[in-house]
């Protein structure tokens, strides 16, 4: 049997649609699309943002695209404090978001002392 060579990106395109159906892959595109914080964490909310942005690649096709998504889905407290920095580097725009939590909880503590 001859040895040919595949590119990555086809592997991943056949594998993807060979293992998960396409009726799941959009059912993860819609629920990235409306993914939000809600109650969880910074670091839960980009560990799924992160998961689940692999069905969804269209719409974090650049880190701009990426962090606007991410500050879409935040709670309010957390994107209107955010907002007015436009940060475009995904990795500098969680970790500004896991400080401000941060210390919002860190004040939340303090208060009910």
């Amino acid at each position: 049997m001859p040895i040919t060579s595949i590119l990555w990106n086809d592997f991943v395109k056949v594998f993807r649609e060979w293992f998960i159906p396409h009726s799941t892959r959009l059912a993860l595109q819609d629920k990235f699309f409306n993914l939000t914080q809600g109650s969880k964490t910074i670091m839960q909310y980009e560990a799924e943002f992160t998961s689940l942005s692999r069905y969804a690649p269209h719409y974090v096709s650049t880190q701009e695209d990426k962090c606007h998504r991410f500050l879409r889905g935040l709670r309010d407290q957390l994107r209107l404090a955010l907002a007015p920095f436009d940060i475009n580097e995904f990795s500098v725009l969680v970790e500004r978001a896991r400080r401000i939590e941060n210390e919002l909880n860190f004040s939340k503590y303090s208060l009910e002392q």
